[in-house]
């Protein structure tokens, strides 16, 4: 009798905790799609047109090549900005460190860099190194941001890629 006992009682208890969960979880994620929806919106606004043009570069080359168009990921497109930005502060090019500000559950993560005296030459620059290319046309990736930043003459342009 008493298993018995126990066994309801544990049935009460798991279903009493469940739907709490459930529900948090549930308020959780629409919280976190809201969020993302209204960053996509802020950080579509705040592209300049060198960014639209990049985002173009790389669509158009992965279209070429009969690779899957890539998805604009907010993370994605404020890190390769900033990068952008920083590079072309300091006047380097250098990779950075690709897991900081990720905050989404990925399972690959790829960047370019480059420069040259226009977005579109950097991008081009891309294209002809094997390296570059072949993480662009990548069809494991499927989101992208693209931040392109000019100072002295130069136009630092990167790619940071994902898999989700």
């Amino acid at each position: 009798m008493s298993l018995r006992l126990s066994t309801r009682a544990s049935s009460r208890v798991r279903a009493t905790h469940v739907r709490p969960v459930a529900a948090s979880v549930a308020r959780r994620t629409t919280r976190i799609a809201a969020a993302g929806i209204a960053l996509t919106l802020v950080l579509s606004a705040c592209l300049s047109d060198q960014e639209l043009q990049g985002h173009d570069l790389v669509s158009a080359a992965r279209r070429d090549h009969g690779v899957g168009a890539l998805s604009v990921h907010p993370e994605l497109q404020l890190k390769a900005h900033e990068w952008a930005r920083y590079l072309a502060s300091t006047g380097k090019l250098e990779h950075s460190e690709l897991t900081a500000g990720i905050a989404a559950p990925w399972i690959a993560l790829g960047e370019t860099v480059s420069s040259s005296g226009s977005a579109t030459g950097a991008f081009d620059a891309q294209m002809r190194s094997d390296g570059h290319r072949r993480k662009l046309l990548d069809p494991k990736f499927t989101h992208v941001g693209v931040g392109i930043a000019e100072a002295r003459g130069q136009t630092y342009f990167v790619v940071v890629l994902m898999q989700l």
